[in-house]
């Protein structure tokens, strides 16, 4: 039986190495861990609408609400929770949350967007599923439904910039006064922390509402680079219906749990890929031959939208790597 000599060695030892560390980063990377503890409580404080507030028709909603944690969660809350407005079957509108505890959030409509005046609506402060293994009304989650009262009635927009000025007072009171923090100035105008709230939580405040800021700041507006992942979206998108739901039914039926589809299916290619390299290379006993036939495979994961552009530029750079040490060891 042929020798292996000591290159080929060092070079199915590394190989066998990147991929066994590609296959433990996509399962650490595609494993959900459910860190963050339910709250304390959690409630909707209250519910007022606004129109007419920066353009004629559009919608201003603010909503006050309390996710209470004795102790706060190191978890970003803008990741764990969000607030939104429902018609009883679907979410239409949604925003996330900034702060644990007793605090309130907007969400503005402009009037292309702006939902029915006066219409049936339910508004959610609820966990986001994923970050909660599952989601309880009472528990995670809260449900409550917007009444006639939470509609104002000012229909000018001097009119309904005073009215908004006034409820957000209101409502920066009512959590300064349960948090033990001072929000608010001894002559019923924001203070510096209070200004912080409002201007994070209402779009253009300083611009719209400056009567209730103690001092007005026009933060300058700077454009900012919106990012994508279309290419990405569009290589997922060729696996298909009927590929997609396959991986999704082995998903399940090897870790039965939904949504595991992208793992299973990246791991049985790079499985796969793993084969042909070791059937190759006990063929040959070629370990260059054995990676050069071995890495278009990866390439062709990755355009069946399978395997995902960062582990194919990884696994690229890896073998890189390898051949680097081919050049290293064939001149030694």
């Amino acid at each position: 039986m042929a020798r292996i000599s000591l290159k080929d060695r060092v070079l199915i030892a590394l190989g066998t190495l990147v991929l066994l560390i590609i296959l433990v980063l996509v399962s650490v990377t595609n494993s959900t861990v459910y860190a963050i503890s339910d709250p304390d409580s959690i409630s909707i404080e209250s519910i007022q609408i606004f129109r007419n507030y920066a353009e004629t028709d559009d919608q201003l909603w603010i909503i006050e609400y309390n996710i209470a944690y004795s102790v706060i969660p190191s978890e970003d809350p803008r990741e764990a929770f969000y607030a939104g407005i429902g018609d009883g079957s679907s979410i239409l509108k949604t925003t996330f949350i900034r702060s644990y505890g007793h605090s309130f959030v907007s969400i503005y409509l402009t009037s292309a967007n702006a939902l029915t005046w006066e219409g049936t609506y339910f508004v959610h402060v609820s966990g986001v599923l994923g970050v909660f293994p599952t989601l309880s009304i009472g528990i995670n989650q809260q449900l409550l439904a917007v009444d006639a009262s939470d509609w104002d009635t000012s229909t000018t927009s001097e009119g309904s910039r005073t009215a908004i000025g006034q409820h957000i007072l209101d409502v920066v009171e009512s959590i300064e006064i349960d948090i033990g923090e001072d929000l608010l100035t001894d002559l019923r105008k924001l203070s510096t922390s209070g200004s912080s709230l409002v201007r994070a939580n209402v779009f253009r405040a300083t611009s719209y509402l400056s009567s209730i800021f103690t001092v007005v700041i026009e933060p300058l507006i700077e454009p900012s680079p919106t990012f994508s992942q279309n290419y990405q979206a569009t290589l997922e998108a060729r696996r298909g219906a009927r590929l997609d739901g396959a991986l999704e039914q082995l998903g399940v039926t090897i870790l039965g749990k939904t949504d595991q589809g992208q793992v299973i299916g990246t791991i049985g290619f790079l499985l796969i890929a793993i084969t042909i390299l070791g059937t190759i290379y006990s063929t040959t006993r070629d370990s260059t031959s054995s990676l050069v036939i071995s890495l278009p495979l990866i390439y062709v994961g990755n355009q069946m939208g399978i395997l995902s552009l960062a582990l194919m530029f990884v696994s690229f750079l890896f073998v890189a790597i390898l051949f680097g040490v081919t050049f290293i060891l064939s001149r030694g």
